[in-house]
């Protein structure tokens, strides 16, 4: 299962500004094979500088910020892509991937099956828990 976290909600509703909240992401990869339900791998990306006055628009080497500041925050494809990639270093592969509808992250594993650096096709299933929200949130504004 793969999903982000934001430290905010990167959409900041009805237009207020065309910029995404959020500055950091955490992009977890769980294993549903055992009951412990272990984190395979952590991707954890973060626009704040902590040096004063800020990078103008790279981060610097004294910098913890490691995703530049023009890029989109909510790039789960990208997220999933170097999260898979990790633990096929210790001889893992995904078969099954468990996302939420609305993210780009089963793309990431067909374009790593694709590219040959996965042997192992892909299959997507959808978390349940975002599509019953999904379905509650369309049934309630009919």
């Amino acid at each position: 299962m793969v999903d982000a976290t934001y430290n905010n909600p990167i959409y900041s509703g009805a237009g207020k500004t065309p910029f995404q909240p959020a500055t950091q992401v955490m992009f977890s990869t769980i294993e549903h094979n055992t009951k412990d339900q272990y984190v395979v791998d952590l991707v954890t990306k973060n626009k704040l500088c902590n040096i004063w006055p800020p990078c103008e628009s790279e981060h610097t080497s004294h910098c913890k910020g490691n995703l530049p500041l023009a890029s989109s925050i909510g790039n789960e494809q990208a997220y999933c892509y170097e999260s898979l990639e990790n633990p096929k270093r210790d001889g893992l592969e995904v078969d099954k991937l468990v996302t939420d509808s609305d993210t780009g992250a089963f793309k990431a594993a067909e374009k790593r099956y694709k590219s040959g650096a996965s042997c192992t096709k892909p299959t997507h299933n959808l978390d349940p828990i975002h599509l019953t929200r999904n379905f509650r949130k369309t049934f309630q504004s009919v």
